[in-house]
């Protein structure tokens, strides 16, 4: 759809991002992003403003992390990849697959269950009466790598053998927990901020490494306009404050931590 200056129409408060979008409005172009599980409920936010205001066209697909970095390397059509960790991108970037990195959030880590009746804590998990603990997939989601750190560093490994059960991803393993096909798990501070009724424990940050989550402009999006400009974006203020809200930190404006 051929989307004009004129057609726009921007917010009384303007941006240095919104301005510098209005020359791209007349040659609007279309970028596919490769985008971690936990993060797809922001970035369809994202994508919706990000479009209005550029006039490009934004698709994505999700999946865990590794499962995505295993599709990049064997020649999937990505423009950017928004992982959950640090490690992929990097290790993308240094095959020349990749051509900027930034870090566009920092997630935390929750215990849950959708069983009101449960009290949510360390403690609860060495309880008998219950079957599964569910968490993600370490081998390809960070968020289950972070969860597999908490079990070791809380001394559990024991108690929990035979008792965990893994999801592809954080969001099957959201899944389980709200099917009741695990009693808990540990999911993503985004997710329980939309998941209303949920009883939660905080897992403190000293148990887990930093999920540190990086977008990295991948080599085939770097002539993209679509792609450049988002990659742009996801600094900006207005997205920071969206991701923000979601239920993640940030690191300084423009930086890769």
């Amino acid at each position: 759809m051929l989307v004009t200056a004129m057609q726009m129409s921007f917010p009384a408060k303007g941006s240095l991002f919104v301005a510098l979008m209005i020359p791209s409005l007349l040659c609007a172009e279309t970028a596919t992003v490769a985008v971690a599980s936990n993060f797809v409920p922001v970035m369809k936010r994202l994508v919706t403003e990000f479009e209005e205001t550029s006039g490009h066209t934004i698709r994505f697909s999700s999946g865990s992390t590794g499962k995505l970095y295993t599709q990049i390397i064997y020649g999937a059509p990505y423009d950017m990849f928004l992982a959950a960790d640090q490690e992929r991108p990097a290790i993308l970037k240094k095959k020349n697959l990749g051509k900027q990195l930034l870090t566009y959030a920092i997630g935390e880590l929750y215990l849950c269950s959708s069983d009101i009746s449960k009290k949510v804590s360390p403690e609860a998990l060495k309880d008998e009466s219950y079957q599964y603990l569910a968490i993600a997939n370490p081998q390809t989601a960070p968020y289950g790598t972070a969860a597999k750190e908490v079990v070791h560093n809380l001394g559990l490994n024991d108690a929990l053998r035979g008792r965990m059960i893994t999801g592809e991803n954080i969001a099957q393993t959201y899944q389980f927990m709200m099917t009741g096909n695990a009693t808990y798990a540990f999911i993503a501070k985004a997710q329980v901020i939309s998941t209303p009724g949920v009883n939660c424990w905080q897992v403190p940050q000293n148990l887990y490494s930093p999920i540190k989550q990086d977008a990295l402009l991948l080599k085939r999006g770097a002539s993209n306009a679509a792609a450049t400009e988002l990659f742009a974006y996801l600094s900006s203020e207005e997205a920071m404050e969206k991701i923000v809200s979601s239920g993640y930190r940030v690191a300084k404006q423009g930086e890769r931590e």
